[in-house]
């Protein structure tokens, strides 16, 4: 009886010794996998999210300047296309610069003239502007002056990110720019007076996809 409590104590004894060295190192490698696993899921799924943040503002921001756009559309006297305008020292120097619609607005018992144009900066490297690539669309009050001469950094950036890829030909009326149109660009249904504006901007979304992002509006004017 004694030789059977004495056989039961030394097997309790073994099953209470622990793990072995192979037992914890085995145990270690697999919790370090799984914690590995782990922290790459989290760090894919952060980048995830913060590119569809990204996303979402730019389609915030693109649709803020159509209507902004638009809505000088609506007020606007005269509007034809910014062809007789000259942008000249832009910035950064790298940038090529395209006018695009011209706008004169009502101001009080003035008219006032608005510029908007379409400065390309594909050709930037990344150091040399804070702006989003390839394009970026600027804005400029002339007030009264009547001089065709705008000078870059007198313009407003309104939005970034805007597409440097061949636009579309306007199904109907006169396009503006009449070449080189881009991620920027209107159809007019009167070259020297236009009533009726068809307003494009196309954007890409992220800069690791080349996907783009367009919208579209019909703006007629209500001063006229």
């Amino acid at each position: 009886m004694r030789q059977v409590k004495l056989k039961l104590l030394i097997d309790a004894s073994k099953s209470s010794a622990g793990f072995t060295l192979i037992e914890l190192i085995i145990a270690m490698v697999l919790s370090a996998i799984f914690m590995g696993l782990t922290g790459y899921g989290l760090s894919v799924m952060t980048s995830k999210n913060q590119s569809a943040e990204v996303e979402t503002q730019r389609r915030t921001q693109l649709n803020r300047a159509l209507e902004y756009i638009s809505e000088e559309i609506r007020m606007a006297r005269t509007i034809t296309p910014a062809t007789g305008y000259t942008i000249t020292s832009a910035t950064p120097t790298c940038a090529v610069a395209t006018p695009i619609l011209s706008l004169t607005i009502p101001d009080g018992a003035d008219l006032k003239t608005i510029v908007y144009y379409l400065n390309d900066l594909s050709s930037c490297a990344k150091n040399q502007t804070v702006w989003f690539k390839p394009g970026v669309i600027k804005r400029v009050d002339l007030g009264t002056s009547t001089s065709t001469t705008i000078a870059d950094v007198n313009g407003q950036e309104l939005v970034d990110a805007i597409s440097n890829t061949a636009a579309p030909t306007c199904t109907s009326g006169t396009i503006s720019p009449a070449t080189g149109a881009k991620g920027f660009y209107v159809c007019l249904d009167n070259p020297t007076n236009a009533r009726k504006v068809e307003l494009h901007l196309r954007a890409k979304l992220s800069s690791e996809s080349s996907a783009l992002y367009e919208v579209s509006s019909q703006a007629f004017s209500r001063s006229q």
